[in-house]
């Protein structure tokens, strides 16, 4: 979206009817351009809605999470988090970027509610004979594979 009006609840409102950015005038050409970049580097939406990785399997439409034959029950930001990083297979995603897509505005930067939503994720996933699927990226963030 490119604008004159550089109000903050415009641009808020704009964004949550779904609009992927916000740019006012007067704009460079230069941060036009690395914004389109960004938005380039995005990943492809995934057609079927059923992401897999290794033999863990996420049905968006269903809301549905299973490792191997095991059901796994997630609460609806867990779901979130893990279809964002099953999203981004093999990408390394920062915590910025992770509070960005999966948490709203209102979200405190400084607390650790990543850390222990990905802990919970690993001990619900992983049983000890499963192949560990969540790395953590030290100084980077998280991937899965």
């Amino acid at each position: 979206m490119l604008s004159v009006k550089s109000e903050t609840l415009t641009k808020v409102d704009i964004l949550n009817i779904g609009a992927d950015d916000y740019l006012t005038k007067p704009y460079s050409f230069e941060e036009l351009l690395a914004r389109v970049k960004a938005l380039l580097r995005r990943p492809k939406q995934i057609e079927d809605e059923v992401l897999k990785v290794d033999d863990l399997i996420l049905d968006v439409r269903k809301h549905l999470v299973k490792r191997g034959k095991r059901e796994i029950y997630l609460t609806r930001k867990q779901f979130m988090l893990l279809e964002y990083l099953m999203k981004n297979q093999g990408m390394v995603v920062s915590r910025g970027i992770i509070m960005e897509h999966v948490w709203d505005m209102n979200a405190d930067l400084f607390s650790n509610t990543i850390e222990t939503h990905i802990s919970t994720l690993r001990r619900k996933i992983d049983s000890p004979k499963d192949r560990k699927l969540i790395y953590t990226i030290s100084g980077r963030g998280y991937k899965i594979c």
